[in-house]
């Protein structure tokens, strides 16, 4: 692997960082700018890697990696478009709108991912989805009494963690199959944005917010999303 990668991540990381920095300070024009670059930092990292990757799969991964990248930029200016409307209900419901097309296409990106993993996981498959749905369950059944979500929104919230802790199942199947360095990276990937998302849950539906777990939350699936880039140009 050459330098290139690497200076994508430092330069992606540095990038990040300085958006939490932003976010924390509720500078959120600013932050959501630097959001859409250090996004498009590990967009631009998959594209490059899949250059050397002439069979269909790898454009899966830009696929999934772009639509996290659309989810990456509503979730931002979810708190920009908010801010200039007259009523905090008009606000809360521009909110609430963005951060659900923002989720669909992070949902998008996993199924992008899911489809990349399965054919990888071979004879293990059926056993790496099935072992999704029971993490799943045990996680929403973790969770029940910390994230409030009711109706409809708990419904889709519990659909959304079993595809993403399919997704991980299938990653750490298809390394259990490969073996590989680029199986185990994008495996690692996979846990770190399950670990994301769970946090993303607890700080955005539980009984109060913390700034700490959205710093451990944002760091995760940023880490995540760059293994997942650099699964690409790894053997």
């Amino acid at each position: 692997m050459s330098g290139l990668p690497m200076l994508l991540v430092v330069a992606g990381s540095c990038l990040q960082a300085l958006f939490i920095r932003a976010d924390l300070k509720h500078r959120y024009a600013s932050a959501a700018a630097l959001k859409g670059v250090a996004a498009g930092i590990f967009v631009l990292l998959g594209i490059l890697g899949a250059l050397g990757h002439p069979e269909g799969g790898a454009s899966l991964i830009c696929f999934g990696l772009a639509f996290g990248m659309m989810g990456d930029i509503l979730h931002a200016l979810r708190f920009v478009r908010g801010r200039g409307l007259r009523s905090e209900r008009s606000a809360k419901a521009v909110r609430e709108h963005l951060f659900t097309i923002g989720a669909l296409f992070f949902l998008a990106g996993h199924l992008c991912y899911l489809a990349y993993l399965l054919p990888c996981t071979g004879s293990m498959a059926w056993i790496a989805l099935l072992s999704g749905i029971v993490l799943a369950g045990i996680l929403a059944q973790a969770l029940v009494h910390v994230v409030r979500l009711k109706g409809k929104r708990a419904g889709a919230g519990a659909l959304y963690l079993a595809c993403v802790c399919a997704m991980m199942s299938c990653a750490v199947a298809a390394w259990m199959e490969g073996r590989s360095t680029s199986s185990a990276s994008f495996a690692l990937g996979a846990a770190l944005f399950l670990l994301s998302d769970t946090l993303l849950a607890i700080n955005s539906f539980g009984s109060r917010k913390r700034a700490d777990i959205r710093v451990w939350s944002l760091s995760t699936y940023y880490a995540a999303q760059l293994l997942i880039a650099l699964s690409l140009w790894l053997v």
